[in-house]
């Protein structure tokens, strides 16, 4: 007996010890992607082709999300299909070294669906090691334990953000010297000979915050501020990021245990039927398809997907997600540059990211204690107001009236608490709707936000920011108002269940 308590015990900690090494390599993958795409909208401004990508990378994401990922995990399983996606990252890392529409484009074109299939996998490898937890523990409450190992895993992934930008600072900042003589900048393969002096007394900061529209003109007569004048800190830095990404791949490898079929199912009804597989039996268990029914299996996903988009409720929160993904493409594209690196210089980019990872970590904690005695509606209430008064104070700052970069430190860290609420409300609200159909749901959940983050992307270069300002806050109301309705009426649909129950009783 004490045996096989022992067994028990060892099997536990080897779970612990194979999901803290998961989480570690996610760690260093996102510490290393995450700050890079802070920088696209500095470091690759000519022509906008670092927004360009990154709207690129996100509406990829969405189609292969849409139509690829499930078939792939059934195919080859999350193992592989995670170790196999994150190569991409190396990829688009190394062609940050030469950064032309021959070489990011293609590499924007695969980390999207590296990323749209690593953040499929990611759910089902947190919830395959609670359940390895929950078997072998003895602990059978298998959704506190869910609950416990996705807080783990996120409040990872977030602090990723720290280490990840102080590397880019130091990188960036150790070789952002600045000479008498003309400087030579690198860009987009397009060589410029620029003096400090002509940059000073062209780079008036007008044109900086709200007042940014990407004009030509300013930004090639202001570039030093964007591209570092040192190409070799750029070569360092994306060196050391991939060195990161490597190391990741590496980790996963070995660690990660091979799955199964451990989540993955299919919604098929006529299946169903001709099987003779009970409902709820098909819902928890894994089916092996056979090859020659993948393309009727991606037709029934899709189809599956198309009535949840159209379902009344799916249809009020939408705008939701597609907000909360457009403030994460506001943050990365237009506040790391109309803001910091137009003013600051774009060293100071990942001194002023730090701190949206902090705000977001420390409210995804306060949420995770305060989240039972506090209503969502309330964390609704105070992301959107914090978001307004934010725009506000972006339309009001200019690098004349507020001279000192820690000026911008609240907005960042602000932004980062309230894109804690937008993630987490947001998964809430969707598991909570469709308790009942969460295989199509989170799915859509994801596609309306990386659409959201490929809307932003996709005009950066073609609207002022003072413009967009003004877009996010419309968009922010319109969704508070779709997501009022939407609650009405879940609650009005959850008491007449209720009075059902009762009545057949």
């Amino acid at each position: 007996m004490a045996e096989k308590v022992e067994n028990r015990s060892g099997t536990v900690r080897k779970v612990w010890k194979c999901f803290f090494l998961y989480s570690f390599g996610v760690f260093l993958q996102y510490a290393a992607y995450g700050s890079l795409l802070n920088l696209q909208s500095s470091i690759n401004i000519i022509d906008g082709l670092g927004t360009y990508c990154a709207s690129i990378i996100n509406i990829t994401a969405v189609l292969f999300t849409l139509f690829c990922v499930p078939s792939l995990l059934r195919r080859f399983g999350a193992k592989k299909c995670f170790c196999w996606c994150e190569c991409t990252y190396i990829l688009y890392t190394v062609a940050n070294m030469y950064p032309t529409y021959y070489t990011m484009v293609p590499a924007s074109f695969l980390v999207g669906i590296g990323d749209s299939t690593l953040w499929s996998c990611m759910p089902l490898l947190n919830s395959y090691f609670a359940t390895k937890y929950s078997a072998f523990s003895g602990n059978g409450q298998q959704s506190k334990n869910e609950s416990r190992f996705s807080g783990y895993f996120y409040s990872i992934v977030l602090g990723a953000k720290i280490p990840g930008n102080i590397i880019t600072y130091i990188v960036l900042y150790a070789f952002n010297t600045k000479s008498e003589n003309p400087v030579t900048l690198y860009a987009n393969n397009i060589t410029f000979n620029v003096s400090n002096e002509d940059i000073i007394s062209l780079n008036d900061f007008e044109h900086c915050g709200a007042n940014d529209c990407q004009d030509a003109v300013i930004v090639r007569n202001t570039l030093e501020q964007y591209v570092p004048a040192n190409r070799l800190s750029i070569y360092i830095l994306m060196g050391i990021l991939t060195m990161l990404c490597v190391m990741a791949v590496v980790i996963h490898f070995v660690f990660i245990p091979e799955t199964g079929d451990y989540g993955v199912s299919r919604r098929t009804s006529k299946m169903q039927k001709s099987d003779g597989i009970d409902d709820q039996k098909f819902a928890t268990e894994a089916i092996i398809v056979s090859d020659q029914s993948y393309v009727s299996f991606a037709f029934t996903t899709v189809k599956d997907i198309g009535r949840q988009v159209v379902d009344f409720k799916q249809i009020l929160v939408t705008l939701i997600f597609i907000y909360h993904g457009m403030t994460y493409g506001y943050i990365t594209s237009e506040i790391t540059r109309s803001y910091t690196t137009c003013a600051f210089g774009v060293a100071m980019v990942p001194v002023h990211s730090v701190f949206y990872g902090i705000g977001g970590g420390v409210v995804c904690y306060l949420m995770g204690k305060l989240g039972k005695q506090i209503s969502r509606d309330w964390f609704f209430v105070i992301a959107t107001l914090t978001d307004m008064s934010i725009y506000i104070y972006g339309l009001l700052w200019s690098s004349a009236t507020f001279s000192s970069h820690w000026c911008l430190v609240p907005m960042y860290f602000l932004f980062g608490g309230t894109q804690g609420i937008w993630m987490s409300n947001g998964h809430v609200v969707q598991v909570n709707y469709f308790r009942d159909r969460l295989d199509v749901a989170c799915p859509v959940w994801n596609i309306y936000y990386m659409l959201g983050i490929a809307i932003q992307f996709a005009w950066s270069t073609r609207l002022c920011v003072r413009t967009k300002i003004f877009i996010q806050m419309g968009v922010l109301i319109m969704s508070m108002i779709g997501y009022v309705m939407a609650e009405t009426l879940h609650r009005r649909q959850l008491r007449r269940n209720k009075e059902s129950e009762v009545a057949v009783e």
